[in-house]
């Protein structure tokens, strides 16, 4: 069976709080795990000329775009490949339940030219850091020429729809599909929590468009501030270290998917970035999981062994600061540029009633005080405008950040509460009458 996964372009908002470069690991996980079955082929929108935005790009405008269109990437698609058995389309993140024109004539043109193959849209979801809830019928009543929709798909359960006949579709859980009657098949979302050893699951494919072009492609994603706070300017991979979470906090989505948190053994984590580091031509990796520390002990060693190979590496997501003793501020300082964390508010009525993340305002002062006496570099995300809050609260939390900056020079990160649909602050602000924008905007 041939199977052409496909990362399409990227709709990115003006004001990022992700790392949307990173999205590709879905498609690049997804194809390592396949092709131990199947014939597997990639085509990616990132990789191609004209993909990367010019620097400050939808500044002022509300939108740019990462990759090139549909129509180029189709083009891109001539004489590569031929006889495909399914078609998989990466839905990223905040891919937007809109119609859109262009992805409906890329089904087409795929249609053309694979009239046998499988067309199918997946979201890819690894369990990392953010999955909005979307209904995938909406997907197929827009898109005729769509066969379904994998909802929370994973490695596994991809694979799984793959080796699964018609006649036995509805036995794939997550997935969403046209019946032979034209009926709409509603599967819900179902995320695979990967086998239960994680090192089963291999690196990510990026050798099969050029691990090295890869790395390119994030030196120069990096360069555009595309890789959030991350300006080294060394070539780069990324990859995830750990899945899931198991916290919950107000503001994340993660906590109604239940995604356990696992983790990759050191062993394995050792032999992989050492294979992509000698493939790539890296030094640098970019470790994109929700919440690295989650098990100190094992971070701890984690980066003991990042510093004993002399790599360089960024956790853009943030660490908690319960965990970070003073070793690991050495460990940080390094092999990273700055370590990043976060206080939402310094209130801990807020904090109590509604965060539900467990780090307290002394907490952070002292992470604060202590990078300052370490000379190593601090970033601090707060959020402001959460539901409920009031003016108060919010000088409060602008009060706190000056005053870590004014007293240790902790860079403050000043974001304004966004209610992602999934979440219990968006639950919040919809009952409160709160919300006038449309989520997926």
């Amino acid at each position: 069976m041939k199977v052409l996964l496909v990362n399409p372009p990227l709709d990115l908002a003006e004001f990022l709080f992700s790392t949307p470069p990173c999205s590709v690991l879905g498609p690049l996980y997804s194809a390592a795990v396949l092709r131990a079955d199947f014939d597997v082929a990639l085509a990616d929108s990132f990789l191609l000329p004209g993909a990367l935005p010019a620097k400050g790009a939808g500044q002022g405008q509300g939108r740019a775009r990462l990759g090139v269109g549909y129509g180029e990437l189709l083009r891109d698609l001539e004489g590569r490949h031929s006889d495909l058995d399914a078609v998989v389309i990466h839905k990223a993140r905040f891919f937007g339940q809109k119609a859109r024109p262009e992805l409906a004539a890329f089904l087409e043109g795929l249609k053309a030219r694979y009239p046998g193959a499988l067309l199918l849209l997946a979201d890819l979801f690894l369990g990392d850091l953010y999955l909005p809830p979307y209904q995938p019928l909406d997907y197929l009543r827009q898109y005729p020429l769509l066969d379904g929709v994998l909802h929370g798909a994973g490695e596994g359960a991809l694979s799984t729809l793959l080796k699964s006949p018609r006649p036995l579709w509805n036995m794939v859980p997550g997935w969403s599909f046209r019946g032979a009657d034209g009926t709409l098949v509603d599967g819900g979302f179902h995320y695979d929590q990967d086998p239960g050893d994680l090192d089963l699951i291999p690196a990510p494919a990026y050798d099969l468009l050029g691990t090295e072009r890869y790395a390119r492609f994030f030196q120069q994603a990096e360069a555009l501030d595309l890789v959030q706070e991350s300006h080294d300017g060394l070539p780069m991979l990324a990859l995830m270290a750990t899945r899931g979470c198991n916290h919950g906090c107000f503001f994340c989505s993660m906590p109604d998917y239940k995604i356990r948190w696992r983790k990759h053994s050191l062993e394995y984590l050792d032999r992989t970035l050492g294979a992509l580091a000698a493939a790539g031509g890296v030094g640098k990796f970019v470790l994109t999981d929700p919440v690295l520390n989650s098990d100190g002990p094992h971070f701890k060693a984690l980066l003991r062994l990042l510093v004993q190979r002399g790599y360089r590496f960024h956790i853009p997501n943030g660490l908690r600061a319960t965990a970070l003793d003073d070793e690991v501020l050495d460990l940080m300082k390094a092999g990273s540029a700055a370590l990043i964390t976060s206080m939402e508010t310094p209130d801990c009525d807020l904090l109590r009633l509604h965060i539900n993340k467990g780090i307290l305002p002394d907490e952070v002062t002292s992470l604060a005080r202590r990078c300052q006496q370490k000379k190593l570099p601090l970033k601090i995300h707060y959020v402001i405008g959460m539901p409920g809050e009031t003016v108060r609260q919010v000088n409060a939390t602008l009060a706190f950040a000056a005053h870590l900056y004014d007293s240790f020079g902790a860079q403050p990160l000043v974001q304004i509460a966004t209610p992602i649909p999934g979440t219990q602050m968006q639950r919040e602000a919809s009952a409160a009458g709160q919300l006038t924008l449309p989520l997926e905007d």
